[in-house]
């Protein structure tokens, strides 16, 4: 159930930045595509209280420490980057089976 619901989180993340799902758990690191998977790893962990093991596994096999340094750079970027409580609020609108 846990990982079909990081499979929800992912897609509407995808949804909201207008990009593939290969592309979030890809390896490619444009700055609009790591803003994104950075997200999305960070919605994961709040929401599902997903280990950050389970969330590597979950985003394309990334090691634990990986998703470490995301989410606390989401954490870092809701306070001083106005834009990333915008896409964070978008996306939950979404999950929330909102346009």
């Amino acid at each position: 159930m846990t990982m079909r619901a990081a499979r929800e989180i992912q897609a509407a993340t995808c949804e909201h930045f207008g990009i593939e799902p290969s592309d979030l758990l890809g390896a490619r690191r444009h700055l609009d595509l790591m803003r994104a998977r950075h997200l999305a790893m960070f919605l994961c962990r709040q929401r599902l209280g997903l280990s950050y093991p389970e969330l590597g596994i979950a985003f394309g096999n990334r090691h634990h420490t990986t998703i470490i340094s995301a989410c606390k750079s989401v954490r870092e970027r809701l306070v001083f980057e106005p834009v990333m409580s915008d896409h964070l609020r978008s996306v939950e609108t979404l999950l929330e089976g909102g346009k």
